[in-house]
């Protein structure tokens, strides 16, 4: 059983791309390097934006001061964190606000804080009002809609924004 040869005076495709590197050894080598170097700095890049722009806030547990009919403080446990976390972050200075039935119920600023991938920063906050008309309206129900904002600034790898998110939950309370 014999092989069938390549056509005689053909080359094959592998020696064409060898015979085409030889003859453009400087446009190749040109183009390499800069893929080598331009795709690891974009990829980084998108992790960095992607970091930043998954940041969210979340409200994980809280109580408010118990009162006969009006409700002044709500001390809330916050955790920020982002759904795209690839890089090490950072929060600056964040600033949050409450809001409860629909009332603004106070503002918090904060010192900054850090996490890494999978992590999150924990904030205790303290929120205040000293509007008796709004703790009244607050204190007449133990079911209140909270709304939480935040401001600040969030950075990772090379990219940072500054960014507002907010939650809500409807919490019962006693008392």
């Amino acid at each position: 059983m014999s092989v069938p040869s390549p056509a005689s005076g053909r080359p094959s495709q592998l020696d064409a791309i060898k015979s085409f590197v030889n003859r453009h050894r400087i446009p190749v080598a040109i183009i390499l390097i800069s893929v080598l170097v331009v795709v690891p700095i974009l990829v980084f890049y998108a992790m960095s934006y992607n970091s930043v722009n998954g940041t969210t806030v979340q409200l994980a547990t809280g109580y408010r001061s118990p009162g006969s009919g009006y409700v002044t403080t709500f001390y809330l446990e916050v955790h920020v964190w982002s759904y795209a976390t690839s890089l090490d972050m950072h929060v600056y200075n964040p600033t949050f606000s409450l809001a409860v039935d629909s009332f603004p119920f106070g503002t918090v600023s904060t010192t900054g804080g850090a996490w890494q991938s999978g992590g999150y920063v924990s904030y205790n906050l303290k929120f205040t009002t000293s509007d008796y008309s709004v703790a009244s309206a607050v204190g007449r129900t133990t079911t209140n809609h909270l709304v939480l904002s935040m401001d600040g600034m969030v950075s990772a790898g090379w990219f940072s924004e500054e960014l507002t998110r907010s939650n809500s939950v409807t919490w019962a309370f006693t008392g």
